[in-house]
């Protein structure tokens, strides 16, 4: 009466032919009269030849194929890696090895365990598409007291495809804090990702313009130059930059780190480490020497302080004249004479000079010596 009323053969028990009997397919809650809904475990007897012949699970191998390799006639991909059992097949990869695979192939979403895993175990995990290192060159230090350098923020897509990038965020106004200022006097990018001109490290934060993209297995990079004016601060400033991307599986955001070996182990780690900067004191450095020939090399008398410091300066011939003086000095004097004294260069020879300087913190600062000027 049950085979009757379910629709089952009572003179086959196996009528779907899938190697489960009906009375344990019942049980299972399995359909007795469909080949492809069953539980594999519960396969007693011989499968039909039709359900060998089929592929219940679309996967390009039969089910008879899947049960001689040991792969889930039921499960398009049995190891969870993104490539579908006949794929692995063709690609000559493994199908119960979720590290055997070619990234090409991927056309489903991996399962989490092959997500959050580490098949080459270079502390990056499977799932992870993009790699953000960033480094600052060395500050140069700028005759006005302030320095210049550059931030470097490299993007790496780790697998084939292309994707977009939307965003390489830096807030550089919480690096520089107290009295320290900063302003971005330039930014460019290389290959596909696109620089964001408005870009300042304060109120506009995004690095990169809309429709930026990372091609498959290859970095590119955004270069924003930085000066800045210590106002007697001294010591380390850090910054990270956040890299968002839409690509192939979920992406989470990626913390940019100084380097791609960071840890103990040579393993990256994953919650980014700060890129430093170390602000030197500026103090004041006076040349022995200068050579005014307009040949565009040591022209000038170039006197470095600090940021804001106000320098005022007074230079003597040996005889005690004095042949330029300037209560506001911006590193001009070019070896010529005052207007009062005549018009033309000094002669070269050796020259004597006051100079006087005010901090923005008040502080008078007077220096005595020689100069050397040829041509």
């Amino acid at each position: 009466g049950d085979e009757v009323a379910r629709g089952t053969n009572p003179l086959n028990k196996d009528s779907d032919g899938d190697g489960v009997i009906d009375g344990r397919e019942v049980s299972d809650n399995t359909n007795p009269l469909d080949a492809c809904l069953f539980i594999l475990s519960s396969q007693t007897v011989t499968p039909s030849a039709t359900w060998q012949s089929a592929d219940c699970d679309g996967d390009g191998l039969t089910n008879q194929q899947e049960k001689t390799r040991g792969t889930d006639p039921l499960n398009k991909d049995t190891d969870g890696d993104g490539v579908i059992d006949g794929k692995e097949v063709a690609d000559n990869t493994n199908p119960l090895d979720q590290c055997s695979l070619r990234l090409e192939s991927q056309t489903i979403t991996p399962s989490t365990q092959w997500l959050n895993g580490d098949c080459n175990g270079d502390g990056i995990k499977n799932g992870q598409q993009l790699v953000v290192t960033m480094y600052a060159t060395k500050p140069q230090l700028l005759t006005d007291g302030t320095l210049n350098f550059k931030y470097v923020t490299t993007v790496r897509n780790l697998r084939p495809e292309s994707m977009d990038v939307n965003r390489v965020q830096n807030n550089l106004a919480n690096a520089f804090l107290g009295q320290t200022a900063f302003k971005v006097t330039g930014i460019k990018s290389s290959g596909t990702l696109i620089a964001a001109n408005n870009y300042d490290g304060r109120t506009q934060t995004n690095k990169i313009a809309s429709g930026s993209k990372i091609r498959g297995y290859s970095k590119d990079s955004v270069v924003v130059d930085v000066n800045v004016s210590p106002n007697g601060f001294v010591g380390i400033v850090n910054t990270t930059a956040v890299v968002e991307g839409t690509g192939t599986f979920a992406l989470p955001n990626i913390v940019s780190s100084t380097d791609t070996t960071l840890s103990t182990n040579g393993q990256i780690m994953p919650g980014g480490l700060p890129t430093k900067v170390e602000i030197p004191k500026v103090d004041y450095f006076i040349p022995d020497g200068f050579s005014p020939n307009r040949d565009g090399i040591n022209d000038y008398f170039v006197v470095i302080r600090p940021f804001q410091a106000i320098v005022s300066i007074e230079v003597f011939n040996r005889w005690g004249n004095v042949v330029y003086k300037n209560s506001n000095y911006n590193n001009d004097w070019d070896g010529r004479t005052m207007p009062q004294n005549g018009s033309g260069d000094v002669p070269v020879g050796t020259y004597f000079y006051i100079i006087t300087s005010k901090e923005n913190s008040g502080k008078v600062k007077q220096f005595k010596g020689s100069i050397t000027l040829k041509r």
